[in-house]
């Protein structure tokens, strides 16, 4: 449930067919990253290897690690992804699941019609060369 702030919520897709990244518009904070299909009840959060110990208490034991290459590492960052395949058969799982006994169709991210909650902007294919080469 969004208690605040719903308002700072945008969206940034870096193509037409990618994740949708929520953010804070105010400060440009990452909440999390849902698929575009809002219907199925997925939510990606991005965790900060320093405040793992705080993860853990609220969220529970880390089950895997994802997308470790593109991390900074040092600070606490996994070296490699664990467990990354049983996790996707997890998520199917759940999400099936869910969409089963009609739990997907609550979720606070979507209105009444199953749009987003927050306008959603895809980035231009100059505006990904940019932010790639500034990474790089």
């Amino acid at each position: 449930m969004i208690e605040a702030g719903q308002n700072e919520l945008q969206v940034l897709r870096l193509s037409p067919n990618d994740l949708f990244r929520w953010h804070a518009s105010c400060c440009g904070s990452p909440v999390c990253n849902t698929l575009p299909r809002l219907s199925l009840g997925f939510v990606g959060v991005g965790l900060e290897p320093e405040r793992r110990q705080d993860w853990d208490r609220t969220l529970g034991p880390f089950y895997t690690h994802a997308n470790t290459t593109g991390a900074k590492h040092g600070g606490g960052a996994p070296a490699k992804d664990v467990r990354f395949g049983a996790a996707g058969m997890q998520m199917i799982r759940r999400m099936a699941m869910y969409a089963l006994v009609g739990q997907s169709a609550k979720s606070t991210l979507r209105d009444a019609l199953g749009q987003p909650i927050a306008p959603v902007r895809v980035l231009s294919l100059e505006e990904r060369r940019a932010a790639q080469a500034a990474l790089f």
